[in-house]
């Protein structure tokens, strides 16, 4: 005996596997269209991908010309693997495949003073390494395959809120 997964009547499950949904002859076809519907809709929304993270400030432009190498490499490879690991996590989460094409957009959460565009470029910079270490982003990071980049500022209340936000965005075709 088995139980239909939409009705829950008891039929006789000799058709019935483990791990799948299961459903009684009055259920079946209009039952296993709608769940592909809802598994094909689910698939859809993967379209984006959002990694956040919290900057240190000395991999900006100014902080990078006031210090010395030896002191930003070791937080240059630190962001790349930040990054990596968290764009591992986030595409197993969301079932993330890595696009031919697509559009990266950073959005800056800001308390006090934001980063000006070409500080918060060279801040993402190890950042977006990392993302395309990871399969994140594609192959390289260059306009032929990445085909909008663009910045933008929000502030927050407190300075725990701040934070970097880069949205990937799937571009077909």
């Amino acid at each position: 005996m088995a139980v239909c997964m939409d009705c829950g009547a008891c039929y006789s499950g000799r058709r019935a596997q483990a791990g799948r949904n299961n459903y009684c002859s009055q259920c079946g076809a209009k039952s296993a269209k709608r769940d592909w519907a809802r598994r094909r809709a689910l698939k859809s929304k993967t379209k984006t991908l959002s990694v956040e993270f919290k900057p240190d400030s000395r991999l900006s432009k100014n902080g990078m010309r006031r210090a010395h190498w030896r002191e930003t490499q070791p937080l240059v490879k630190q962001a790349r693997e930040d990054a990596y690991v968290l764009a591992l996590v986030e595409e197993q989460v969301q079932g993330w495949e890595t696009p031919e094409r697509c559009r990266v957009s950073v959005r800056q959460y800001y308390c006090g003073k934001p980063y000006d565009w070409d500080g918060l470029a060279t801040l993402c910079g190890p950042f977006m390494d990392g993302l395309v270490d990871a399969g994140a982003l594609p192959v390289d990071d260059d306009p032929s395959h990445i085909v909008e980049y663009t910045m933008s500022a929000e502030r927050v209340n407190t300075r725990d809120e701040s934070r970097i936000v880069v949205t990937i965005e799937l571009v077909s075709g």
